[in-house]
């Protein structure tokens, strides 16, 4: 573990992901993006797909149901790994973190925090997982790489300063872009640990993918898990012949110099066919690539990406850049914008 002024909370890694208000379809959805049924504890559904445990609470007087009950289907808490929990929530109320209130009953007897848009994040010990296996999320080929908020725009850098402050994240990447009608600014957070990463948008139009997130949840929360993959271009024919969609990428986006001078450690013909987002750039010939895809609204506005790190931490401007062209654009198929 780092000293304690660079990991105050002694976070070892990130945990399992809670929703709240998964009906049929989105549990379904989470089968064909992989997730295996691993037990059915109560009234709720644990799944997992390699280092990766969600749950699914329908729990009555949960406060994964009243979370689902509020704004449909969406991530309700989170949980982070720690040497020890109840040291970790005495740092986190020390330096302004609100202990979770009893109004809801949680999914886990541990410590716990407020999160972001009325959410929760569970400290739970470092290795922990649901179910009473024996699970690292650190698993490798299958771990959460980062977990994306949409926040309002008067909320973001109150946000921001909060993951930095009360947990110790490091600010690693700012990026802001337009496309044709809207634009976002974003943050990127590692995690003291440097396991796994938060990052943070805000809107900047009414109309912006962002603020529709927004609308449609009626609050601020989680918009993408992004989940970590050993061979992407498998991974992403299994998931399409499972009949996951993704966002489509403008058949230009392969003609660009860049992508082509780095996608010569990689084979373009099959990026293409299978739509990968190709980024990072190259040195002394050595690649530092980022291979990515995102699906479509997957649960209620919410989507998952996967990602193939190729000796890069980085977040890739121009991948961030063409995702936000094509939620656009599908903005526009939709009808959102004119």
């Amino acid at each position: 573990m780092k000293g304690i002024d660079v990991n105050p909370l002694g976070i070892v890694g990130i945990g399992f992901v809670e929703f709240g208000g998964l009906g049929q379809a989105e549990m379904a959805g989470l089968n064909r993006l992989g997730f295996q049924r691993q037990g059915s504890p109560g009234s709720a559904e644990i799944l997992q797909k390699g280092g990766v445990q969600f749950v699914a609470n329908k729990a009555e007087g949960s406060l994964a149901a009243a979370f689902g009950a509020e704004h449909g289907p969406a991530v309700a808490a989170w949980a982070m790994r720690v040497e020890d929990p109840a040291g970790a929530l005495d740092a986190a109320v020390a330096r302004g973190a609100k202990p979770y209130s009893a109004r809801h009953r949680l999914l886990v007897d541990v410590p716990t925090v407020e999160g972001i848009g009325g959410t929760a994040i569970y400290l739970v010990p470092k290795n922990f997982a649901l179910g009473g296996g024996a699970m690292c999320a650190d698993e490798p080929g299958c771990a959460i790489d980062h977990l994306t908020h949409n926040v309002a725009t008067n909320a973001f850098d109150k946000w921001v300063s909060f993951f930095r402050s009360v947990f110790g994240f490091d600010l690693v990447w700012a990026f802001e872009t337009r496309g044709q009608a809207t634009g976002f600014a974003t943050n990127a957070l590692r995690s003291p640990c440097g396991t796994f990463c938060l990052t943070f948008n805000k809107p900047d139009e009414p109309k912006s993918q962002i603020q529709e997130f927004l609308d449609v949840l009626g609050g601020e929360g989680i918009q993408h898990i992004a989940i970590s993959t050993k061979n992407i271009y498998d991974e992403v024919a299994q998931l399409r012949s499972n009949r996951i969609e993704f966002l489509p990428l403008p058949a230009e986006y392969y003609r660009d110099a860049k992508k082509k001078d780095l996608a010569r450690a990689e084979d373009i013909a099959r990026l293409e066919s299978l739509g990968i987002y190709i980024d990072g750039e190259m040195h002394d010939e050595k690649p530092q690539l980022l291979l990515q895809i995102f699906t479509k609204q997957t649960i209620g506005p919410m989507f998952f990406e996967f990602i193939q790190r190729k000796n890069n931490r980085g977040f890739g401007e121009g991948n961030g850049r063409a995702l936000f062209e094509a939620m656009e654009r599908d903005q526009f198929e939709r009808g959102v914008l004119k």
